[in-house]
């Protein structure tokens, strides 16, 4: 069962890479699409190796069980790999969607736009330190919503940890 997983996790990512290839060269020559392009085929590797990673953390005994139970492989991986790995799925997201956060930072700073096009621009060329402060302020606060909000996503679907609701 544990490689199927890593085909389907991987197929799935680079059908989606490809479809975003095609979209983006639509317009060759825009810099800026091309550097969005590089940053987010690497990042789907990436999430691709987190996700795969994931479903080999859950405990053998668990798919041993339902096999000895009768299930096909697909069950085995809807029912019990899936839901036992989403915790961690959830978690390998969210830190990709913060290097996704901090990756268009870096490209707004070479020419891509955004938040980092934005600092670079007015807040260090034109000698605004309170517009460089603003942005950086801007993207510390969304990197650790963003944390924060995987975290507690990741917390709901976790069946091992007791939920801690305030008591």
């Amino acid at each position: 069962v544990r490689y199927p997983t890593r085909v389907a996790t991987r197929l799935g990512f680079t059908r989606y890479s490809l479809q975003l290839r095609r979209q983006m060269f639509c317009q060759p020559g825009d810099l800026r699409q091309l550097l969005l392009l590089n940053c987010m085929t690497k990042r789907s590797q990436i999430i691709a190796r987190l996700i795969e990673t994931a479903i080999r953390e859950v405990d053998a005994g668990l798919i041993e069980a339902a096999r000895a139970m009768g299930a096909a492989p697909f069950q085995i991986v809807r029912k019990v790999l899936i839901p036992e790995a989403m915790p961690g799925i959830i978690l390998g997201l969210t830190l990709a969607v913060v290097s996704l956060i901090g990756y268009s930072a870096m490209v707004g700073a070479v020419g891509g736009g955004g938040l980092g096009d934005l600092g670079i621009r007015y807040g260090y060329q034109r000698f605004m330190p309170e517009v460089m402060l603003a942005v950086v302020v801007i993207l510390i606060l969304l990197v650790q919503a963003v944390q924060s909000c995987g975290e507690w996503i990741a917390s709901r679907f976790d069946k091992r940890a007791p939920r801690n609701r305030g008591r």
